[in-house]
């Protein structure tokens, strides 16, 4: 395929809508795509093949409007191709529903009506949010007047059968069991990694010479599958045979590269586990990206990052674990084989013209990266690959991490992910597990278990709520003093992680228990109570209940004993369960979930008091009178939320004698 630029002729209706880097044209206004890769950003270019040719200009005169909006916005003159896209998504949307393209008669009523009539249980809240800022965008530029999309339009049109939902975050357990495995995996392959590349790159040049073979004895032609299944069982066993010279264990050889796609998806989750970077900026890491900090002996990772920049990528730093260094290294060397394959490939397709000097830079930048594709069998057939980085759109494995969910891992995961409730089983697997997954789930482990001593991880780091980013503020200064340099976006998924966790508690008191007690859950119930009676709804959404926190009009801490605290203005001793029992203005709330949590503890509890009972020591009376104490008043709880249990009525020896 030649890359023909005669034919892309400009005109004052149709003139160059984007430019390579020496400022020559590449795309026209009303062509099928607009090439941006000069731009250097994640996402090079924009496709409008999905429209009708019918309402294909109007979309890109509206583009074009656009556009010039979001550079006129800019105070550099730049604009991220990925927001485009997403106008561009929903224009699709609109478009596709409504049947018209002609956006300015959506100023009136009667189209608008019809739209939104149209528009009616297609689409998930995400989207309909999306679709909804892109038609605001059409007031803003005086496209359409006098309408406005709003938060309840999306909640009045969502689809019933398409609720957005949060990405999942791991039980802890089930964290720890994925973490060591693709860490154990680092350790045992990174020895290994020049020598993997080798084998991979050795297979592909004997599978030249099997084919040659195989043609020679003239039994079968290639389109036979006896052809290939010769071919290819000796390659592997050639492969196999190599490997075990080289003493890589248990590697496996295929023509798609299976096995190794795994061990760089490995890789992949050990970097996030470490930093929880997002994905693009993962993806553009290269083998130089781990640096330590030569002031402070902090290990980072240094890569570009593009979000907040207009789409323009800058440097960024992420804190991380030393294991990263290994990760990229085994990342990088063991698929060098396919690196050096694609950069021969590339230079020979600009050389033939197949591809302009702007996709030949985008495509060696990718390929310089650590996660690339590794699949080389697959011809080409004169198509030009868009993207040389790994695919993860296809999931993680996670098939083989053989996941088998305990009860508690269960209850953890529907209390952290209440989106998923019900998705997850005892002895299943998890419903998902991708790279952003594994975000949210360092941010909610971080936030459990790392920040602060070793009495406040035990006793008060489940005491989430928005009152304690000052304690991050402190957490922070004491870093600082420590020369300890914390990541300005983890404190960011704190946060989120945070704000997620007390949405969640609210959710879990307003909406999913039937039953609320505790000082302040008996009022609960009592307010909802009298609500039912006067007809009134008593269901609060998530978006309701956030904006109820940003306010300050609601406030939440979990406790580690299972419940919660809505108070601002306590000292959380109901930590210690029966402190605050009979105190009035406690805002302890226990729900089922909570209750169910107490129960197990309860079990817990009587093993070990009979445990110390038996040993009818009167020095450890004190330690059975509080077991017991704290086992009564559990059976209080248990009894109000309808939760069977035997009444414990045992006595202690050591006082009884």
């Amino acid at each position: 395929m030649m890359l023909n630029l005669e034919k892309q002729i400009p005109s004052e209706e149709n003139p160059f809508i984007s430019f390579n880097k020496q400022g020559g044209g590449v795309s026209l206004r009303y062509g099928e795509k607009w090439d941006f890769t000069a731009l250097g950003q994640a996402r090079k270019d924009l496709l409008f093949t999905c429209i009708s040719e019918d309402h294909r200009e109007n979309v890109q005169d509206v583009m074009c409007h656009i556009l010039e909006h979001l550079k006129a916005q800019s105070v550099s003159g730049n604009f991220a191709v990925n927001t485009l896209n997403n106008y561009l998504s929903s224009l699709s949307c609109i478009v596709r529903y409504w049947g018209s393209s002609n956006f300015s008669l959506l100023s009136k009523d009667k189209e608008w009506k019809k739209l939104k009539d149209n528009l009616r249980g297609h689409y998930a809240h995400s989207s309909l949010r999306q679709i909804g800022i892109t038609l605001n965008k059409l007031s803003e530029l005086c496209i359409i007047e006098g309408q406005y999309f709003s938060e309840i339009d999306c909640r009045a049109l969502r689809a019933a059968d398409k609720p957005d939902k949060q990405h999942i975050a791991l039980p802890i357990n089930i964290h720890a069991q994925i973490l060591a495995q693709v860490y154990n995996t680092v350790e045992k392959y990174h020895p290994h990694r020049h020598a993997i590349s080798e084998v991979m790159k050795a297979g592909f040049e004997r599978l030249s010479i099997e084919k040659e073979i195989e043609l020679a004895k003239g039994t079968y032609d290639e389109s036979n599958p006896r052809f290939r299944k010769n071919v290819d069982g000796r390659v592997q066993t050639f492969t196999r045979q190599l490997a075990k010279v080289k003493g890589i264990p248990d590697f496996h050889y295929r023509l798609d590269g299976y096995w190794l796609n795994n061990l760089l998806k490995d890789c992949l989750i050990c970097v996030v586990f470490f930093s929880g970077i997002r994905r693009m900026e993962l993806l553009r890491t290269n083998k130089d990206s781990y640096e330590v900090d030569e002031n402070t002996g902090i290990s980072t990772l240094v890569t570009m990052h593009s979000k907040p920049n207009e789409g323009i990528p800058i440097k960024d730093v992420w804190q991380t674990d030393p294991i990263v260094k290994k990760v990229l290294e085994l990342a990088y060397e063991s698929s060098n084989f396919a690196r050096e394959f694609f950069l021969k490939q590339i230079d020979a397709q600009l050389s033939n013209k197949q591809i302009s000097q702007d996709q030949h830079e985008a495509y060696k930048s990718e390929l310089n990266s650590v996660f690339i594709k590794v699949a080389l069998h697959k011809p080409n057939k004169g198509k030009i690959k868009p993207n040389y980085r790994i695919n993860t759109e296809n999931g993680l494995g996670l098939e083989r991490f053989k996941i088998e969910a305990s009860e508690d891992e269960v209850d953890e995961f529907n209390l952290i992910n209440p989106d998923w409730a019900g998705k997850f089983e005892r002895g299943g697997t998890l419903p998902k597990l991708s790279l952003h997954d594994l975000r949210r789930s360092f941010a909610v482990f971080m936030v459990r278990n790392q920040l602060g001593n070793v009495l406040t991880v035990k006793h008060q780091f489940k005491h989430l709520n928005l009152r304690m980013s000052k304690w991050y503020v402190n957490y922070a200064e004491l870093a600082r003093d420590k020369s300890n340099r914390m990541d300005e976006k983890l404190f960011a998924g704190i946060n989120d992680a945070i704000e997620e966790a007390c949405v969640d508690g609210l959710d879990d008191i307003y909406n999913q228990s039937s039953v609320t007690s505790g000082v302040e859950g008996e009022r609960v119930s009592k307010r909802k109570r009298e609500r039912l009676e006067k007809g009134e709804q008593v269901y609060l959404s998530r978006n309701e209940l956030k904006a109820l926190l940003k306010s300050g009009e609601k406030s939440l801490v979990i406790l580690p004993t299972g419940g919660y605290c809505t108070s601002r203005d306590c000292e959380r001793l109901c930590s210690m369960d029966m402190i605050t029992k009979q105190k009035k203005n406690c805002g302890r709330v226990m729900t089922d979930k909570g209750a169910k949590r107490q129960a197990r503890e309860r079990n817990s509890l009587i093993a070990a008091f009979r445990g110390v009972n038996e040993l009818e020591d009167s020095a450890l009376s004190t330690i059975l009178v509080s077991h017991k104490k704290k086992i009564l008043f559990i059976e209080q709880t248990l009894e109000k939320h309808d939760i069977p249990f035997e009444q414990f009525t045992d006595k202690i020896k050591a006082l009884a004698s």
